[in-house]
């Protein structure tokens, strides 16, 4: 059993609920491992982003939260004075030490799983280069500072996060960047051309340009009959 424990453990079991819940998990699992013998290692997670993580709900990272806010144009938010610094680690690493914890059968630690870096809220939010900022309260339980000492995990597993944040965070902003100017050229040259493509309809959805197999074909339709007739006109001219 490998179980995902979390770095909230640091800022103390009584400080929010989740990690009262995550501290007491990784008790009933140290509690099974001493009386019956269960083979399980637990693994404390620093603010995980990548592909696929979650844009929305109560569990959702600052990244996915802060992404989402640019895909609908709406304000990224701070809580606080963006002093509070985290800890982010790729969910590739991860991936890498879950691996290596299976291969080596290294049972009964406890590895920390971090970069070994931190940046503060403010820092991160200035790398989005992103210009609608919201400040509001701070929030109540919170850590000031996550920030991995993965010692243990280096020497037993051989384990060595590649993946750097900031360059990683470079990357999904000029991703999202690109995104959004791509929909504006799209948008635009199909304002442009609406009177030669009339059926042509375009659903945007959640910042996602999709369009529906059947509407392209009959645009292709369009798009041949305009084409034939502009030729059967300049032939009888």
């Amino acid at each position: 059993l490998q179980f995902a424990g979390s770095s909230s453990h640091h800022s103390g079991k009584f400080k929010n609920p989740y990690t009262f819940s995550k501290d007491v998990s990784e008790e009933i699992v140290q509690l099974c491992q001493e009386i019956y013998g269960l083979k399980a290692t637990i693994t404390r997670f620093y603010n995980v982003y990548g592909p696929h993580h979650l844009k929305e709900g109560g569990y959702c990272t600052v990244i996915g939260k802060w992404e989402r806010a640019v895909e609908t144009g709406n304000p990224i938010t701070i809580f606080g004075d963006g002093t509070k610094r985290r800890d982010f680690t790729h969910i590739d690493d991860i991936v890498d030490a879950l691996l290596l914890i299976e291969q080596k059968e290294a049972w009964g630690h406890l590895f920390e799983l971090g970069r070994g870096t931190n940046f503060s809220i403010k820092e991160v939010a200035d790398m989005f280069v992103y210009d609608k900022l919201a400040y509001e309260a701070d929030k109540p339980g919170e850590a000031l500072v996550t920030l991995c000492d993965s010692t243990e995990a280096r020497n037993i597993l051989g384990w060595e996060p590649k993946k750097q944040f900031d360059k990683e965070l470079e990357y999904i902003v000029n991703y999202y960047k690109n995104k959004l100017n791509f929909k504006s050229v799209i948008i635009k040259s199909i304002t442009v051309n609406r009177f030669l493509f009339p059926h042509i309809r375009l659903l945007i959805i959640e910042g996602e340009i999709k369009t529906y197999f059947a509407i392209i074909l009959n645009s292709i339709k369009n798009i041949y009959f305009f084409i034939n007739h502009s030729s059967n006109m300049s032939l009888k001219n």
